[in-house]
Order: C-alpha cells, then structure tokens, then sequence
C-alpha cells in the first residue's frame, strides 16, 4: 500500500464554492472559510471567517443572524 503524505488544508478558488442546495434545511450554528452559496434554508447563527463570503440567492433564506465582511442577499434574512 502507498503511503501518502499529510494532506494540505483545502483551499477553494474562486471559481469553487460550498453550496447549501435548495431543498437543503441546516439548523444551529454554522461557521466556514471561503465561499458559501445558500439556496436552501439555514437557521441559526452564521459566522463567516476573515476574508471569506456568503452569498444568499433568491431562493434561499436565513433565520438567524449573520456575521461577516463580505455578505451579498438576494434571498431572505430574519
């Protein structure tokens, strides 16, 4: 068998991203590096790492407050 060495930590372009899908629902808290796009529904509390973005699309909601530098909503926030 092959050895393999310790992976590096993930890194996404910025052509790569986390989707939420739309008939995805994730409850409590929700913290993450890099970009993720939301379609379906989050509720609880989002907390986006430095330098890291969330988009909100038009159908996708979240219930809960959000923390972040760089958050664009096209959907629904409560």
């Amino acid at each position: 068998m092959k050895k393999s060495k310790p992976s590096e930590p993930l890194t996404l372009s910025e052509s790569e991203a986390t989707w939420v899908g739309e008939n995805t629902e994730i409850q409590g808290q929700v913290e993450f590096q890099g970009t993720v796009r939301v379609f379906g529904k989050i509720r609880g509390e989002v907390r986006c790492a430095s330098g890291s973005e969330l988009i909100v699309m038009p159908s996708g909601v979240i219930e809960g407050k959000i923390h972040g530098d760089h958050v664009i909503i096209a959907g629904y926030t409560s």
